[in-house]
């Protein structure tokens, strides 16, 4: 578990694990229609906090995007006839707009935010990580990857030799995925051990 500090439409600290979603930890808090920046980057709700690198102690800006700028209303026109000659700068109207606006700078992030507020790029996260899923769970190869290194995990906790061979539900060659339940993790130790002596 980690320590976050939000701030931005809502201050508090939180405290996540490191392989939570953004989106998980907003909807903790009750925030939606919400983006979230760090260090300076928009961050996408989908990813987790390990992979954007959010340590313990950090700060996340949560930034409502259904922003309500409220504009003033335009000035009442004047009814005096006292327009500037052709060639003559309003130089008062003109310092006067200068001072109002000058100070209104948009920061790095809230262009960031502008530009990655589609949809679309949401939708494009969404399809690769389906992908990745699809592609992982549909090859047998990847299969045989996971439960290798899941009997090593197993034989460096039980610190005894590692074999190569163990029983499988897969064919050398699958064609199509198989249906049938894999044998639980205790069941292949019973039998590792049983063939070791």
């Amino acid at each position: 578990m980690i320590r976050v500090k939000v701030s931005g439409i809502t201050d508090m600290t939180i405290y996540v694990s490191r392989l939570d979603s953004l989106q998980s930890a907003l909807n903790r808090m009750g925030l939606s229609n919400c983006q979230v920046v760090f260090n300076g980057s928009l961050l996408a709700p989908a990813f987790s906090f390990s992979f954007y690198g959010i340590n313990d102690d950090d700060t996340i800006i949560v930034i409502d995007t259904k922003r309500n700028i409220q504009k003033e209303p335009p000035p009442a026109p004047k009814l005096t006839d006292n327009k500037p000659a052709d060639g003559e700068k309003p130089s008062k109207h003109v310092s006067r707009m200068d001072s109002e606006y000058s100070g209104i700078k948009k920061s790095s992030w809230i262009k960031k935010l502008e530009k990655v507020r589609k949809i679309d790029d949401l939708r494009e996260v969404a399809k690769i990580n389906d992908i990745f899923r699809q592609r992982v769970e549909a090859n047998p190869n990847s299969f045989r990857k996971i439960c290798s290194k899941m009997m090593v995990i197993f034989d460096r906790y039980d610190s005894q030799p590692h074999e190569e061979s163990f029983p499988t539900i897969l064919p050398a060659k699958a064609t199509v995925p198989s249906t049938d339940f894999l044998p639980e993790l205790v069941q292949l130790q019973e039998i590792k051990a049983s063939t070791d002596f």
